[in-house]
């Protein structure tokens, strides 16, 4: 499927990445990023998608997907400056991340309770649809009828944790992000990565 037009706001967003991406081409440190240059572009995968960045844009599946997330989330990333790599993987809640509580509201509805909401009673078809994306056990053990982690980024894991209704208990999702998250994006991309992972699994969300 084609990528369907932007706005002209989102398009502007996109063209000054662009602008920011070709500044910075020469410079981008690929190895800090865990990615690879191809030809005259560079291999971003996303979840179970692989896009192409070139000095021309981003092509590549799921740009009709995620819509404007995509341009933002691929853009930042390749513009990000982490710094050393964390020692060990941990996983945090989105709102215990600082600077998180103006947008704590929207993770929460759009990502969490919306994954819960779509999948009560419904636990193997969550599975078997996170399995689709790419989900696969976490190293560590948790206590929930779902435990199970995506690679987003190269360097970005996210962890779904869910709970199917049970008895009066209505079923219940968290949607962890490993803790050096924080070094590559601001709150409101952190959010948007919650927010793709939504919108695969529930196939609704914001496709811009």
């Amino acid at each position: 499927m084609a990528e369907k037009e932007l706005s002209p706001v989102f398009a502007e967003i996109k063209k000054d990445y662009l602008q920011q991406i070709i500044a910075k081409w020469d410079d981008i440190d690929l190895e800090a990023l865990g990615l690879t240059r191809e030809q005259d572009g560079i291999s971003v995968p996303f979840f179970h998608l692989k896009c192409t960045v070139s000095k021309q844009g981003i092509t590549g599946e799921g740009a009709h997907i995620l819509g404007h997330m995509v341009n933002v989330i691929v853009s930042n990333y390749l513009l990000a400056e982490p710094g050393p790599p964390a020692g060990g993987k941990g996983w945090v809640s989105y709102k215990d991340f600082a600077d998180a509580a103006p947008y704590w509201g929207g993770y929460n509805n759009v990502v969490e309770r919306k994954i819960a909401t779509d999948y009560s009673g419904r636990l193997e078809e969550l599975k078997a649809k996170c399995l689709a994306l790419g989900g696969r056990e976490p190293e560590q053990s948790f206590s929930y009828d779902l435990a199970l982690e995506f690679q987003a980024l190269p360097k970005i894991a996210l962890l779904l944790l869910f709970n199917d209704a049970e008895d009066m208990f209505p079923a219940q999702c968290s949607v962890l992000l490993q803790d050096n998250a924080s070094g590559f994006f601001d709150m409101e991309c952190l959010a948007m990565l919650g927010i793709s992972l939504s919108t695969f699994l529930t196939g609704k969300g914001e496709q811009g």
